[in-house]
């Protein structure tokens, strides 16, 4: 039941973002480039200059990433039957192979923290529009208040959690790495968001409604 529930709370963040985000995101008022590369500067401020000028053409690339990486492991594990070795499936003859294990617990809290402390630190470089914009911190707090239980809190609640592979804890934790990135970026950065139309306010709104759905679900 907790591992239903914690698949069903996962699932409302992205939920949250797709509903929250479809309508908003043909409205959201894009910013402005960094400037334009200077040839008075030393190098490494204009290779860095050079990355923050691409880094919109950057971002989407990487959000269809995410989406193509998460529809092939659908279709190796339901096409292939294939799993990853950890949780019920810790007893797989494979999981040798992916190094020693650690405990639960302690594999919960390091992977799923780096979503919560990446987006953090992306509001200390964020844009002053983007965060003075209600919609873009009701998608920002709903992301931080979900990835705060689910680093700091539900590992806590966890019963009868069985040690994961180092191996599987590391490729865990670079996803929730891009992930903080991704999601915090869009919302400190990328994008405007804005509440102009009612169908604003419905997106919006639903996608709230499905993350608190989640979350109940997971307390329940």
């Amino acid at each position: 039941r907790a591992r239903k529930s914690t698949a069903m709370a996962g699932l409302a963040p992205a939920w949250m973002l797709a509903l929250g985000g479809a309508s908003l995101w043909k409205r959201a008022s894009p910013l402005p480039p960094p400037p334009a590369w200077s040839l008075t500067e030393p190098w490494d401020a204009q290779l860095w200059d050079a990355v923050l000028r691409h880094e919109p053409e950057m971002h989407t690339a990487c959000a269809w990433l995410m989406m193509a990486v998460g529809a092939a492991v659908v279709l190796v594990e339901l096409g292939g039957g294939m799993q990853a070795v950890y949780g019920r499936y810790a007893s797989d003859p494979m999981a040798k192979w992916f190094g020693p294990t650690i405990p639960a617990t302690a594999a919960w809290v390091f992977q799923e923290s780096w979503s919560f402390t990446v987006a953090i630190a992306m509001v200390w470089f964020g844009d002053s529009a983007c965060l003075a914009s209600f919609a873009n911190r009701a998608l920002g707090a709903m992301f931080l208040v979900h990835y705060s239980y689910r680093s700091f809190i539900y590992p806590l609640r966890m019963r009868g959690g069985k040690p994961m592979p180092l191996f599987i804890n590391l490729l865990a934790s670079a996803f929730c790495m891009f992930n903080g990135y991704l999601q915090g970026r869009l919302w400190t950065r990328m994008r405007v968001f804005s509440l102009e139309s009612t169908a604003d306010v419905v997106y919006l709104g639903s996608g709230f409604a499905l993350w608190l759905g989640g979350w109940y679900v997971n307390l329940d």
